[in-house]
């Protein structure tokens, strides 16, 4: 059983070794090329050294863990700013839709509500608005 174990560990390391650049990579390409910035990134759960995300509970899979697992990045938390524009938050909806096309990210109907947990109505007494993501992941990240 634990050699069992082993092989999946080993099998899982080309991935670990590339997964964060083909996510960083795969923000930018569904970011909107106008109003929309992303100022933050972050694991969730948040491990030691990084900022977790505002709120606690995750969209999707359950992150509980006991003795004989190993934790796991199950989403993507992001922080950011979006401009006046013509489409006022509906550039971050179009940002999450997006993200929803993507083979990375787990965002379907039943839990797109829980992606947006945050995005400032837009008053124009600013430049720029706030907004934050929770983004669940199709294959979580064994630490």
């Amino acid at each position: 059983e634990q050699l069992l174990q082993d092989e999946a560990e080993f099998a899982a390391l080309p991935h670990l070794r590339t997964v964060w650049a083909e996510l960083i990579n795969e923000l930018n390409n569904k970011q909107p090329e106008k109003f929309l910035w992303i100022t933050g990134l972050s694991p969730y759960p948040a491990i030691p050294g990084f900022e977790g995300p505002k709120k606690s509970t995750p969209p999707t899979r359950g992150d509980a863990l006991n003795e004989n697992t190993r934790p796991e990045i199950t989403a993507l938390s992001i922080d950011g700013l979006y401009l006046e524009n013509p489409a006022g938050p509906g550039v971050v909806d179009a940002f999450v839709e997006a993200l929803a096309a993507s083979d990375l990210f787990d965002i379907t109907p039943e839990n797109k509500a829980d992606v947006i947990r945050i995005r400032a109505t837009p008053t124009g007494e600013s430049w720029a608005y706030d907004y934050q993501l929770l983004i669940p992941l199709k294959r979580p990240i064994t630490l």
